[in-house]
C-alpha cells in the first residue's frame, strides 16, 4: 500500500514579485491555500486601462493568460459554480486541447466540490488576496484578527471594480438556464442575494485546525507595511511533515518584534519546509532608501522644519502606500510637529475611522484629521456628486435625520442624504489659501487635484513608496514628474523618504539561516536562483515551478 504523502504545489508568486497561490494537501487528501493574489505582472501583461478582463468570463479570461490555474488535481472545485456555468463550453474545449500536452492533468469536472477548505492569508494587500472573490463559498477564509477586519472595510468601502471588493462577500452572476444551445440564457429584471464568506480571524500564537483535521495550524502576526500580516506554522497530523510560510516579512518597522517571535517559534518548529518571500533578494538592493520607520519620520520632520524656516508659503504633499499605517503615523507625527495638520482621501480616513472603534489608532487622532473633499462630476460640490464616492460613506447622515427628511420631503433622492458641512472635509481653497497649513496625501492618481489647488511655485513633495520596478511604473514616475513640473516643482523639490515593507536581501538569507529548515522554496521574487547562490549547502533551495506537485 503506497504511504500517503503531504504535497506542495505553486500556482502564482513563481519568479515573480506577488500573485501568491499555493496549494498544499494533507495526507489526508485535503487542501489550504496559502494566499490567492493578483498577478500583476500577468495582468500589465496582458491588459490596460483600455482592456480588462471580461467579469462574467473572467475564468476563462484569466485561466488562459495564466492569472488563475485550471480547477483541476488539487484545485478541483475551487471556483464559484455561477462562474463555472458561464464559462462552461469555453473552458471544458480549452482543456481538452491543453490536457493533450499536460497528459498528467487529471479530469475536469467543474460540478466537483472543492478539495479545498481553507485559505490562509498572510495578509491584505491585493497580491496576496484579490482573486479570492473567485473562489466558491464553501472555502474558508483565516488570518489574523486585523486582516479580517480589513476584509470587512473594503467590502463595505469599495465598489464592485475594485481588486479589494467581493472578497469578504459578493452576489453571484443569476443564472436562468440554457438554451438548446447549451448557452447560458441572459437573465432580465433579476436580483440575486448577497453571499457573505466564512471568515474566522485569530490573535496571534493561536492554533487552527485546517483540511479536514489534516493540518494543525498556528499563526504568528509579524511586521510588515500593513499591519496584521501574519506567517504560518503548518504540521501535518499524519506525516508529521513541517512546512512554514513566511508571508511578507520585515524586522524594521514598528512591529520588528512580532517577526523576531515569529523567527523564534519557527526554528523551535524546526521546519522541513520554508516557503520563503525574497521581494529584495537581489544584485542591486536600491529599493529602500532609509533603514527604519523611525527615520522615516526624522527626515519628514526634518524637511518640514527647513521649509518652516525657508520656504513658509509652499505646499507639501505627499504619496505613500494606500494601506501603509505605519508610514501614515509617521506622516502624522512629522505635521504635528511642524504646525501642519495631515490632510488625506476619504477612503483612508473612513478605513481609520472604523479600525478606531476597535482601538485600533496607529498613534493617529482622527479629530486632528482633514479629509479633502475633490471636485467631483460637475464640480459644484453637490451632495449629488459623490452617490459614489467614499465621502458618502462619511458624510451619510444619521438613520434619525434620514428619517426626518424622508417625513419632511417625502424624498428617497442620495443627495438629501449626505451632508456636506462635516467639520472634518476641506476644499481646494481653503488649502490653495493657507498653503503653510497643512500636510497633504496626494498620490498621482489624484493629481487632477492640483488643477484645484493651484500650489505656490516651488512647493514639496515627498515620495515615501518603492522605485518603480517595472515599465509600467516607470512611465508613471516620469508622467509623475511631469505633472510637478507643471506646477513648478523641481528635482530638488521632490524627495524621496522610504523604507521597505520587506527585508533586505541579507536580513532575507540569515531569517532562513536561523529557522534553518530541510528545504526552501523561494516565492515573491525575482531572483530565486540567487538563493542557490547565497545560501550554505545544508540547506537545500528549490526553486519552485508552476503547478509541479511536490512530496515533502
Amino acid at each position: 500500500m503506497q504511504t500517503k504523502k503531504t504535497t506542495l504545489e505553486f500556482f502564482g508568486g513563481v519568479g515573480t514579485i506577488g500573485g501568491n497561490k499555493i496549494c498544499l494537501v494533507a495526507a489526508n487528501g485535503n487542501g489550504i491555500l496559502l494566499d490567492f493574489g493578483y498577478d500583476f505582472s500577468i495582468a500589465t501583461k496582458f491588459f490596460d486601462d483600455f482592456m480588462k478582463p471580461r467579469q462574467k468570463q473572467i475564468l476563462i479570461d484569466g485561466i488562459l493568460i495564466g492569472m488563475l490555474p485550471w480547477p483541476q488535481g488539487s484545485l478541483k472545485g475551487i471556483y464559484r459554480k455561477e462562474l463555472c456555468k458561464y464559462n462552461r463550453s469555453q473552458i471544458e474545449s480549452n482543456y481538452t486541447s491543453y490536457q493533450k500536452s499536460h497528459p498528467h492533468f487529471a479530469s475536469l469536472n467543474l460540478e466537483d466540490p472543492p478539495k479545498i477548505s481553507e485559505v490562509l492569508i498572510s495578509h491584505a494587500h491585493s497580491d496576496h488576496i484579490s482573486d479570492i472573490r473567485y473562489l466558491d463559498p464553501q472555502i474558508k477564509l483565516i488570518g489574523s484578527s486585523l486582516t479580517i477586519d480589513f476584509l470587512k472595510i473594503f467590502d463595505d468601502l469599495y465598489s464592485s471594480n475594485s481588486l479589494l471588493s467581493n472578497i469578504y462577500s459578493y452576489k453571484p452572476f443569476f443564472i436562468t438556464g440554457t438554451n438548446k444551445n447549451g448557452d447560458i440564457t441572459r437573465p432580465t429584471n433579476v436580483k440575486s442575494s448577497q453571499i457573505n464568506r466564512t471568515l474566522r480571524g485569530f490573535s496571534s500564537g493561536a492554533y487552527i485546525s485546517c483540511a479536514q483535521g489534516g493540518f494543525q495550524v498556528q499563526i504568528f502576526e509579524t511586521d510588515h507595511s500593513i499591519p496584521g500580516s501574519t506567517g504560518y506554522l503548518i504540521y501535518d497530523n499524519i506525516t508529521g511533515t513541517k512546512i512554514a510560510y513566511s508571508g511578507d516579512i520585515r524586522k524594521h518597522g514598528p512591529e520588528r518584534q512580532k517577526s523576531l517571535d515569529f523567527i523564534s517559534a519557527a526554528k523551535k518548529f524546526g521546519p522541513d519546509v520554508l516557503i520563503m518571500e525574497g521581494t529584495r533578494v537581489s544584485d542591486n538592493n536600491s529599493e529602500s532608501n532609509l533603514n527604519s520607520e523611525a527615520e522615516v519620520q526624522k527626515s519628514i520632520s526634518d524637511l518640514l522644519q527647513e521649509i518652516h524656516q525657508k520656504d513658509p508659503d509652499k505646499m507639501v504633499f505627499f504619496s505613500s502606500s494606500n494601506r501603509d499605517f505605519w508610514r501614515l503615523s509617521s506622516f502624522y507625527a512629522a505635521a504635528l510637529s511642524a504646525n501642519r495638520k495631515l490632510v488625506v482621501n476619504a477612503d483612508t480616513y473612513y478605513i481609520l475611522q472604523e479600525l478606531n472603534t476597535k482601538g485600533i489608532d496607529f498613534q493617529i487622532d482622527i479629530s486632528n484629521v482633514r479629509v479633502f473633499l475633490p471636485r467631483k462630476d460637475w464640480g459644484v460640490y453637490s451632495p449629488l456628486d459623490y452617490s459614489k464616492s467614499p465621502i458618502k460613506k462619511l458624510c451619510e447622515v444619521s438613520a434619525d435625520r434620514r428619517e426626518e427628511i424622508e417625513l419632511e420631503k417625502k424624498s428617497t433622492r442620495v443627495s438629501d442624504f449626505i451632508d456636506l458641512t462635516k467639520d472634518f472635509l476641506i476644499r481646494a481653497k481653503e488649502i490653495h489659501q493657507n498653503p503653510d497649513q497643512f500636510l497633504m496625501f496626494l498620490p498621482y492618481y489624484n493629481f487632477l487635484d492640483l488643477f484645484d489647488l493651484q500650489p505656490p511655485s516651488n512647493s514639496y513633495y515627498i515620495l515615501s513608496k518603492s522605485e518603480p520596478w517595472d515599465d509600467e511604473g516607470r512611465i508613471e514616475q516620469s508622467k509623475l514628474e511631469a505633472w510637478l513640473a507643471r506646477y513648478d516643482i523641481g528635482s530638488d523639490h521632490i524627495k524621496r523618504y522610504h523604507c521597505s515593507g520587506h527585508a533586505s536581501g541579507d536580513e532575507i538569507i540569515s531569517i532562513i539561516q536561523t529557522i534553518h529548515p530541510k528545504y526552501v522554496f523561494p516565492v515573491h521574487t525575482s531572483h530565486p536562483e540567487l538563493f542557490q547562490k547565497l545560501l550554505d549547502d545544508e540547506i537545500t533551495v528549490i526553486l519552485p515551478e508552476y503547478a509541479k506537485k511536490y512530496e515533502i
